[in-house]
């Protein structure tokens, strides 16, 4: 195969994965709108099922490409799994969103607030890498960027950590419980951006 048509084909793979990128960090600025401003913006919430879905169609477009492509810019379980993990960050962040709803939450938890907002700067460091994706070998800033959003996933635990344990001071046990099932959905969402940025490092080292 010509070296023009095998490099079309990674930058077709290159286009998709910081396409979804860019998605992500859109969800992330409108999460964190969301917990920031509730109860007067829970209209989003049915914004963030609807991201759900249109990144649905982000995986089946990329994974369509892989099982159509013999050239590929790394290995394709990679790809898979990059684009598994990449929306389960927006499965998790909408079912966060949902459950607000559910469980009729009126006043939001200053912890949650912090969570949203550490979730929407690691979406934003993610759309950030995928952009430098195609220069993995010599560009820095991929790296550079791993690293952010596993420090904000740290920093997320700390934060996460902390309200539990303000949690169970308080004296109403349906509402330390009802704060606890959501603070661990909204975990959950650092946690895949986490799993996102180590799924691309581990493609970098294996590259190297």
């Amino acid at each position: 195969m010509p070296l023009s048509r095998v490099k079309h084909k990674e930058d077709v793979f290159y286009g998709l994965l910081a396409d979804f990128g860019h998605k992500i960090a859109e969800v992330g600025q409108d999460y964190a709108t969301l917990v920031r401003n509730y109860p007067q913006s829970r209209d989003l919430i049915a914004k963030m099922k609807e991201y759900e879905v249109d990144c649905d169609h982000h995986v089946a477009e990329i994974l369509t490409e892989l099982y159509g492509s013999f050239v590929t810019p790394f290995d394709r379980e990679d790809i898979a799994m990059l684009a598994r993990t990449m929306d389960g960050v927006v499965d998790q962040i909408e079912g966060a969103a949902r459950r607000f709803e559910l469980f009729r939450v009126e006043e939001m938890h200053p912890e949650a607030v912090r969570m949203a907002d550490l979730t929407a700067s690691a979406c934003m460091q993610l759309g950030e890498l995928f952009d430098h994706l195609p220069n993995f070998h010599k560009d820095p800033v991929v790296m550079e960027r791993v690293r952010s959003v596993g420090m904000l996933e740290d920093e997320g635990d700390v934060v996460y950590r902390g309200a539990l344990g303000d949690l169970f001071v308080g004296t109403d046990p349906m509402e330390t419980l009802k704060w606890v099932m959501l603070l661990e959905r909204m975990e959950a969402a650092l946690d895949c951006c986490k799993s996102v940025g180590n799924i691309v490092q581990g493609v970098v080292v294996k590259n190297a």
